[in-house]
């Protein structure tokens, strides 16, 4: 009798995550989102895909970044933006501009920016994804590129110019130092040597982060895809070119 009734406590709990009223907290949507998750590789996953589609809470968008970093699935990640675009707001907005423009899935990423295109324009997508481009990260910066290439947008044009040459961090370590010291005074009217210290050091000085100039291979390519021009790194043939290009009357 009491092992009837554990089990028929389990079936409900099971029901009540499956089916049940949507949690109140970020763990109990990240316990949530994992029973639907794994709803997806069963018979019901037509109903954990509606369920997923059909959250509205704000507090369930730190627990789907959480499961959209350890989703390797595209198709899953896929479904859980368009949860994420469901809810809306400005941090929802933020997440699908990142997988836009930086998920690993060539598929999400065109997925994703076709939906930013249709809701917020060219226009909205080359002002943020310019903003890639000032990151002092080779990885970033390409992404940046990348994503402004795809928009086909002359506005694109001016940032990327800007970016060809920008600013990066490297890594370098440096050397040991070592060397000597003394220090003496004095006293008296006539400056009298009075007395005498010294001694020697060494310092292991270890890694330190320098900015440095950075050509950005990705970007020249976005200036190519978008122009059919290629002046290589230099900005200031570029800017000429580019102004000639803006004065020209329009057809």
């Amino acid at each position: 009798m009491r092992l009837q009734l554990v089990f028929a406590l389990i079936v409900a709990f099971q029901s009540v995550a499956a089916h049940g009223a949507q949690p109140t907290t970020g763990v109990g949507w990240r316990r949530q989102l994992a029973v639907w998750r794994s709803m997806l590789e069963t018979e019901e996953r037509e109903q954990a895909q509606a369920e997923i589609l059909g959250i509205r809470s704000t507090q369930a968008l730190g627990p789907i970044e959480w499961m959209l970093a350890r989703e390797p699935d595209p198709a899953v990640r896929v479904l859980f933006l368009r949860a994420v675009s469901g809810i809306g707001g400005d941090r929802a907005e933020q997440i699908l501009l990142r997988h836009s423009a930086m998920d690993s899935s060539e598929a999400v990423r065109t997925h994703v920016r076709k939906h930013l295109i249709e809701r917020l324009g060219t226009s909205e997508l080359v002002r943020q994804y310019s903003r890639l481009l000032a990151v002092p990260e080779q990885a970033v910066v390409n992404c940046g590129a990348e994503s402004l290439a795809q928009l086909n947008d002359p506005a694109a044009v001016g940032p990327l110019i800007d970016a060809l040459v920008t600013q990066g961090r490297e890594t370098r370590i440096v050397g040991r130092q070592s060397g000597s010291y003394f220090s003496g005074w004095w006293s008296g009217p006539g400056m009298s040597y009075r007395g005498w210290s010294g001694g020697s050091y060494y310092a292991e000085i270890g890694p330190r982060v320098f900015r440095v100039p950075m050509s950005n291979d990705s970007v020249r390519k976005a200036l190519y895809d978008l122009t059919g021009q290629d002046f290589g790194y230099d900005e200031k043939a570029w800017r000429a070119w580019w102004a000639k290009e803006k004065a020209r009357p329009k057809q």
